[in-house]
């Protein structure tokens, strides 16, 4: 599940209306104009939305603490990522799977304007909020230095 976030509410980029300045895509099918099914892959599309839609942060909920240095050890948490050392990450085996669409669509997004992007536990009683409304977020927190500022 991810969320999208805006300073400002957004209009109708992509003809989908927002509801206050918060989005959540869920679906992970795409249809074209023959009304062909087609699996999409849910990191890369919302990462290509929050680009056009200039959100603020992409938030991705999943069943996972965030990136891990150990994928068994969820006291390996790896608290903040800024985007240049993504590939360290990848050589170390540390990003891997199923993580590198998922962070490389979160890397793309930051590239192109968004702010930030986190991984955070949906399995953990308001993990939402806790990203949202908190000092200290629930997940792994992607930025690149410039915006950090």
């Amino acid at each position: 599940m991810f969320f999208f976030f805006f300073k400002q509410k957004t209009a109708y980029e992509i003809g989908v209306r927002l509801v206050g300045s918060e989005m959540c895509i869920r679906d992970r099918v795409g249809m074209d104009d023959l009304g062909q099914a087609y699996n999409v892959n849910a990191d890369t599309a919302a990462a290509q939305i929050a680009i056009a839609l200039k959100a603020e942060k992409l938030v991705s909920m999943t069943d996972i603490a965030g990136l891990l240095r150990d994928k068994e050890d969820e006291s390996t948490l790896i608290p903040e990522v800024e985007v240049s050392e993504i590939e360290g990450y990848k050589s170390a085996g540390i990003i891997a799977g199923g993580m590198i669409p998922k962070i490389g669509g979160m890397a793309d997004a930051i590239y192109q304007g968004v702010h930030e992007a986190v991984i955070i536990d949906g399995r953990v009683p308001h993990s939402i909020l806790l990203e949202l409304f908190s000092d200290r977020g629930s997940g792994t927190r992607f930025y690149r230095r410039s915006h950090q500022e």
